[in-house]
């Protein structure tokens, strides 16, 4: 059996992380203003300034590579996890497989665009497509995959 063809691979949006990276930004902003003023700062504080930086941006780049979606011709897997994994798919058999398909964004995740596409089958399994960009464009794309599968169930049925 072949590989199946991937539509499209998602992680969070850097988007859902901006206080993360603002904080990071502020520290680094507040260091340069420090040595601007010819303060005198201790040489652990600039450690622990870094150091903070280091652990804002890290925390949110890990948290990135920790959730993937990845969307294929036939279902949508989820991997949460680097080491340790949790895989959960979700087949395209038709869309009464999965009656509902929903999406929410906040006022923020609205002007920057971006949210979460929430995805229940019929038999209660649910799921999460957190904090991706374009969350519209990939829940028309996932309704409109379903249904293409959902047809061409229904034509490889006729012929049986």
């Amino acid at each position: 059996m072949g590989a199946e063809k991937v539509m499209i691979v998602l992680r969070k949006s850097r988007k859902s992380f901006l206080p993360e990276y603002f904080s990071a930004i502020m520290l680094l902003v507040l260091l340069g203003i420090i040595h601007l003023k010819g303060t005198a700062v201790s040489l652990l504080s600039h450690y622990l300034i870094f150091g903070l930086v280091f652990l804002s941006v890290s925390s949110a780049e890990i948290s990135r590579m920790m959730h993937k979606y990845i969307i294929t011709e036939s279902k949508i897997t989820v991997i949460d996890g680097i080491i340790k994994q949790r895989k959960q798919n979700l087949y395209f058999f038709s869309l009464r497989f999965i009656p509902r398909i929903n999406l929410k964004q906040g006022r923020i995740q609205r002007l920057l665009d971006y949210g979460t596409i929430y995805v229940e089958e019929a038999n209660s399994n649910k799921f999460e497509i957190k904090d991706i960009d374009n969350p519209h464009k990939i829940m028309s794309q996932i309704e409109e995959w379903s249904g293409i599968n959902k047809k061409g169930k229904e034509s490889s049925e006729k012929n049986f």
